[in-house]
């Protein structure tokens, strides 16, 4: 489904928010989608792989390991440092 928005009014927002995230996903993912189709048996045995490396730290510690995964987009050259950016 192809969503064209012709303005920006209150009832074409509403409208679109009606649809749903799946409609807008349909657009806005696409290159996500052919990946994901694309990818899929390849990131499923990677999935396996890091569960089993992530029990395996569990048993030997005792516990969940702590984990910070960060990701970002948009950022430019200079706008993240010890300033503040």
């Amino acid at each position: 489904m192809k969503i064209r928005v012709l303005s920006t009014s209150l009832a074409g927002i509403l409208a679109l928010a009606c649809l749903g995230p799946a409609a807008s996903a349909q657009q806005f993912d696409a290159p996500f989608e052919q990946h994901r189709k694309k990818h899929a048996e390849a990131w499923a045995q990677e999935d396996e792989a890091l569960d089993a490396r992530l029990a395996a730290l569990r048993e030997r510690f005792g516990k969940r390991p702590n984990i910070i995964f960060i990701l970002t987009d948009d950022v430019g050259w200079g706008e993240l440092g010890w300033q503040g950016g």
